[in-house]
């Protein structure tokens, strides 16, 4: 798979550890399930989050999200979507759409921000935040 500029294998291994250690830190249920869950997700973004999109002429990550849900059963991603679309709740460990936490976070903080600061969220914005933060 092509991703969009060339990255070693030890540092899709790096960002899986760094991933990995940042996400337990926000569970508190470390089941075996929800630790699964966790480190799918983590792999997801650590090896699927470079590869190239929608903009070239083949769609690397729609391959990449079709291939890791035949081969995950422990997540059961609906049909909709890619992996890329879910994410996994801190609190309960369930797959949750992007799209539903835009829909929990709006109108935040808006009366108190000048309109030239604000940032209408979309699923790509909240995605990168999430996982920033």
């Amino acid at each position: 798979l092509e991703t969009i500029v060339k990255l070693p294998l030890i540092n899709l291994i790096q960002s899986l550890c760094y991933l990995l250690d940042g996400m337990l830190k926000l569970y508190t249920d470390k089941s075996q399930l929800v630790i699964e869950r966790i480190f799918l997700y983590c792999l997801i973004w650590s090896f699927g989050g470079a590869l190239a999109a929608e903009k070239q002429l083949v769609d690397y990550r729609r391959l990449f999200s079709v291939y890791f849900k035949g081969l995950a059963r422990i997540i059961k991603y609906p049909e909709i979507g890619s992996v890329f679309d879910y994410f996994i709740d801190p609190l309960t460990g369930d797959i949750i759409s992007w799209q539903s936490k835009i829909a929990n976070n709006n109108n935040n903080a808006i009366d108190h921000m000048g309109h030239a600061n604000i940032l209408v969220p979309t699923a790509d914005s909240t995605r990168l935040r999430y996982l920033i933060d």
